[in-house]
């Protein structure tokens, strides 16, 4: 893949892509006013939009947010959407790092359930293939 980049308020996004899997490590906020380029990115560039035969898809997507300083209502909302979307193709969306702060809102929201949880250690990825994303 090529290397992309795009601007909008304060969000970062690295893709570091292994076979079948992909870390988009988030740096900066998931807001109103960065959430729609974060989930067009997502989406458009690793989410599979088929599985055909013989075709090399991501089957796990991991968000890695340890250096997410902000994540608004609408942060919350891509996130969750993403989550869906992954679903519905067969891949999916994990979390990796949540802060304490954003841990405690996705309690009170109820969503911590949600999403699976994954630790640090099982989040290793060939950093051969990387592509950076400014949001």
């Amino acid at each position: 893949m090529t290397n992309k980049a795009f601007s909008t308020s304060g969000l970062k996004l690295v893709f570091e892509e292994a076979a079948e899997e992909a870390v988009v490590r988030c740096t900066g906020q998931i807001t109103a006013a960065s959430c729609e380029m974060f989930q067009r990115e997502i989406k458009l560039n690793l989410i599979p939009a088929s599985r055909g035969k013989g075709v090399s898809v991501n089957s796990r997507i991991v968000l890695d947010l340890s250096k997410v300083t902000c994540i608004d209502d609408a942060g919350q909302a891509a996130i969750t959407e993403l989550r869906e979307a992954g679903q519905k193709r067969g891949c999916a969306v994990k979390t990796l790092n949540f802060t304490s702060p954003w841990q405690k809102l996705m309690n009170m929201a109820g969503l911590d359930n949600m999403f699976a949880k994954i630790d640090a250690r099982a989040a290793r990825f060939s950093r051969s293939h990387k592509r950076e994303a400014l949001l």
